[in-house]
């Protein structure tokens, strides 16, 4: 609003979802920045790095921590996400990834992997995805 547009591209019934329509409608109507503890409060981030260093480090220990996964698995859980964000219905949003991923998911190569680790209490090594 404070150079004549407004939040397009999804912007608006995103922020709304999150943190509700009184919150949105500041936020959207008067242009206001947020500050880190705000955001953090409202759901906006999931976190506030100790200090501005600090902010790759933390990145890179997320990363890490879901690069340890099951990539094919990553791969379907984050489309399951996206389509619960995107999908108004909670069991479409459901459908929709289990019709696209199910089959792949449960035959690739990374499922026997994982599966055999789980059996022998091993760590997995798994491969990249060909999801």
């Amino acid at each position: 609003v404070q150079v004549g547009l407004y939040a397009a591209a999804g912007g608006l019934p995103r922020i709304v979802r999150t943190v509700g329509l009184p919150i949105a409608s500041e936020i959207a109507l008067t242009g206001r920045r947020l500050t880190a503890e705000e955001a953090l409060r409202y759901n906006l981030i999931n976190k506030i790095s100790a200090s501005d260093g600090a902010v790759i480090a933390d990145a890179i220990e997320l990363a890490n921590k879901v690069a340890q996964h099951n990539p094919d698995a990553v791969i379907v859980t984050r489309h399951g996400l996206r389509e619960a964000w995107e999908t108004a219905s909670v069991e479409q949003a459901t459908l929709h990834t289990a019709e696209r991923f199910s089959v792949p998911l449960f035959g690739s190569e990374n499922m026997g992997i994982g599966l055999r680790a789980f059996a022998t209490k091993t760590k997995p090594k798994w491969v990249p995805s060909k999801l």
